[in-house]
Formats: structure tokens, C-alpha cells, sequence
């Protein structure tokens, strides 16, 4: 038996992991039964990747790990030349463009889309240097998508440019950290994006 279901003291069942559950009930003597099958739906970890530069990484799995069928995805590139895929889901970026990263498992694709490009980290406005005025948009769309709710006034690239961190959103984080990047870099120090994240400058 695998205990897929937590129940609480009034009967209410809630399912916690794919499997079988018995949920046993005793009254008066008496004792009841209810067999219970939890199969929750399979997905990727991640449906879409931006590499802001070749040689990014990332990992993918279908979720949830315990699936109920138990059969080993199949992954596949649609370009190796741009990404390829191990057999475990590990993607690697290898040069500018994109590709589709697909799992096939018992007999549906799931399909994670991968963009490469070739930009200057910090660099929000994409003018090829790191300024204060990228610090400054990184900082407005911040405001506008935390504070105010709205869309972001950056475009996809810009937003992979102003996400210094890696964490996928651009912050406040991010903006102090273009800033203090170009204040080092304006005053002819040689600025280190792992130093300043780190708190080391």
C-alpha cells in the first residue's frame, strides 16, 4: 500500500503524492473502507529557457519524480547545434539561436522552448556597455511589474540582460547591482558580476 493521501479527523482527504491509499473509517463497531488512486498530471519543470550567452545549463524533469507509469523519458534536441539534451534531461547551450528540448514520455511530448543569445550582462539598454542608464530601466521595470502591476516596459532580451542574478525576474537586486557594476566600471576598476552579487564590493 502507498500512502498517497493525508486524512484529517473529519474524513477530508487530501492527496499528496501519485499512488494507492486505503482511507479507513471504524463506527459503532463496524469499519469501512475506500480505496483511493491519485495520478497527478505530468509536466516539465520548466517550459522555456533563455541562455544569455552559449554555455549556459540547465537541468530538466517531468514532475512529479513518483510517476505512475513507470517508464524512462526519451529526450531530444530539434537542434543539437544550439542545445543538445543527455539522457537525463541535462541541457546545454552551444551557440546563438533556439531549439526545442522534448520528453517523450508514454507516448506524450513535453516541450521546453530554448533561446541563445550573445549579450552583455547588465547591459539592459543592449548598446554594449553596462551604465547607469541600464541600472535605471532595470529599476523602472521593476516598479511597473512589483509595485504597479504592470506589464514589464522591457523586451525579452533586455529582461535576460537585466536579470543578473539568474534568478528569472528582474529586481532591485538586480538594478543595485548594474549600478554598482557601472560605478566600478566608470572609475576604471574591473568589475566582477560574482563579487558584487556576493556582497564582496
Amino acid at each position: 500500500v502507498i500512502f498517497a493521501d493525508a486524512v484529517a479527523e473529519d474524513g477530508t482527504v487530501t492527496p499528496l503524492q501519485n499512488g494507492r491509499a486505503i482511507v479507513t473509517a471504524t463506527c459503532e463497531g463496524m469499519t469501512y473502507e475506500c480505496e483511493i488512486f491519485v495520478d497527478f498530471p505530468v509536466s516539465l519543470n520548466q517550459t522555456s529557457f533563455w541562455a544569455i550567452e552559449p554555455g549556459e545549463t540547465v537541468q530538466l524533469m517531468l514532475l512529479p519524480e513518483n510517476r505512475t507509469v513507470d517508464e524512462t523519458p526519451v529526450w531530444s534536441s530539434s537542434d543539437p547545434a544550439v542545445a543538445t539534451v543527455d539522457e537525463t534531461g541535462f541541457v546545454t547551450t552551444l551557440s546563438v539561436g533556439t531549439a526545442q528540448i522534448t520528453a517523450l514520455y508514454h507516448g506524450k511530448e513535453y516541450v521546453c522552448d530554448v533561446t541563445v543569445v550573445d549579450i552583455l550582462l547588465g547591459d539592459t539598454d543592449l548598446n554594449g556597455r553596462v551604465t547607469a542608464v541600464d541600472a535605471q530601466m532595470a529599476l523602472i521595470a521593476y516598479g511597473d511589474v512589483y509595485l504597479a502591476c504592470w506589464d514589464s516596459p522591457l523586451n525579452a532580451v533586455q529582461q535576460q540582460a537585466a536579470d543578473v542574478n539568474r534568478d528569472h525576474k528582474v529586481t532591485l537586486i538586480d538594478a543595485m547591482a548594474i549600478l554598482r557594476y557601472a560605478s566600478m566600471d566608470m572609475v576604471g576598476l574591473e568589475p566582477s558580476w560574482t563579487a558584487i552579487l556576493n556582497g564582496e564590493y
